[in-house]
């Protein structure tokens, strides 16, 4: 059985990019989000424990999925070992500083971390691969048109301006060879997340 973490656990956590993404105004409310961390830890009748280290880096426009993805990805992997989430569900500046401090200061044995925020850029995606060193780097592209994640967008509650989801559409650079691409607007939230479940076991297992 999985145990899902009380309120308490949840940590806010907020960050900043690099200088070049603060020197894009325009983008700015589209670069910024609310980080939440949230531990998923299994039950004491789970048996043992892998001595792995495994970032899963989503990458996506807002809209695309990725926090719904993540939480029914995180459920899963809680079989596998601990799970934490630095998931973006709300706008507010600045964003990427404190989740490469995350990476930094390192995982015990075991443990997953789920990155789900928009990664558009090319060189935020870097820093995360250099900032893990040795550990495995798994990268999924949440691919999704314009039109679905706005549709999406408009239904949420909150939601963040169209103009935002249009300006990270428009500078999202998409990664050249992801471990993992999924488009999802032809793939439902639960059949992504056991496609990236299955993924991360075997390579881990």
């Amino acid at each position: 059985m999985i145990r899902m973490p009380a309120a308490k656990h949840v940590q806010k956590l907020f960050a900043s990019g690099p200088s070049a993404l603060r020197r894009r105004s325009a983008a700015r409310s589209a670069g910024a989000e609310i980080l939440a961390l949230l531990e998923c830890k299994v039950d004491s009748g789970a048996t043992g424990r892998l001595a792995f280290h495994v970032i899963i880096l989503f990458c996506g426009i807002p809209g695309s999925g990725k926090s719904t993805i993540a939480g029914l990805l995180a459920a899963r992997l809680a079989e596998l070992g601990d799970v934490r989430i630095l998931s973006s569900d709300n706008l507010r500046a600045p964003v990427y500083k404190k989740i490469f401090d995350a990476i930094a200061a390192g995982r015990k044995p075991g443990e997953l971390l789920i990155l789900d925020a928009t990664f558009f850029q090319k060189e935020l995606r870097r820093q995360v691969k250099i900032l893990a060193q040795s550990e495995n780097v798994i990268r999924v592209y949440l691919d999704c048109p314009l039109e679905v994640a706005l549709q999406r967008n408009r239904a949420r509650r909150p939601n963040i301006s169209e103009k935002a989801v249009r300006v990270v559409f428009h500078r999202m650079e998409p990664p050249a060879h992801p471990s993992l691409r999924i488009d999802t607007a032809a793939i439902s939230a639960a059949g992504a997340a056991a496609r990236i479940f299955e993924f991360v076991k075997n390579r881990i297992t």
